[in-house]
């Protein structure tokens, strides 16, 4: 990518000015811009350079009447002791499952698809791992949203007991938070499935 991220995985098809592509063990499909792609590496060796120079992006500042009734979820945050489990990829997973999940039980907010908020935050040099230099009013103003959602997946492995906590909904002035209780697993599943009970417990206007 033009920002300097490299993405794993298979390209599905080609547009005029997009690509869709799938991530290396996913199946869910997403868009990217042709104006954000710096070159792709193709299995068989061959590399198709799509743009050359980087710009770096300007941030537009949206106004309150253009963030009202939107809301944007960010990559969580994905701490674990588990050495199998790739946090970037867990951390837009886990995104990505709660987007689906807050499509599905509202229909009052307009939902800032994936794709679009993390093209945002690159473009900002912004990833999972230094979201918090942004305060949430920052971020919600940097996304074009009235609600930012934020999310902690702890993942620790004991045995055959797994622990994990919950995430936060943030808008301009006011806070609300659902933490997730600690509760020892009888067997041991995949961590994905153990804590998708938790994070998927946000509160958010009707």
């Amino acid at each position: 990518m033009l920002n300097g991220e490299k993405r794993d995985g298979k390209v599905v098809s080609v547009k005029d000015d997009a690509i869709k592509f799938v991530y290396k063990g996913e199946t869910l499909e997403y868009e990217f811009k042709k104006s954000e792609i710096n070159k792709i590496e193709f299995a068989s060796g061959r590399t198709e350079v799509v743009n050359n120079t980087f710009s770096p992006a300007v941030a537009r500042t949206s106004t309150a009447a253009e963030r009202k009734g939107k809301i944007a979820v960010l990559p969580y945050s994905f701490i674990t002791n588990e050495t199998t489990l790739d946090p970037e990829a867990m951390a837009q997973q886990l995104q990505t499952d709660t987007y689906n999940a807050v499509k599905a039980n509202t229909t009052s907010l307009q939902l800032q698809d994936p794709i679009t908020t993390n093209s945002l935050l690159a473009k900002q040099g912004l990833t999972h791992a230094n979201l918090n230099t942004k305060t949430p009013q920052e971020m919600a103003t940097l996304l074009g949203v009235e609600y930012v959602v934020y999310g902690i997946a702890n993942v620790t492995n004991k045995g055959t007991s797994t622990y994990g906590s919950g995430s936060t909904t943030y808008n301009g002035k006011e806070t609300e938070k659902k933490d997730g209780k600690k509760k020892p697993l009888k067997h041991r599943v995949p961590p994905i499935l153990q804590i998708m009970p938790l994070y998927l417990q946000i509160t958010i206007p009707k």
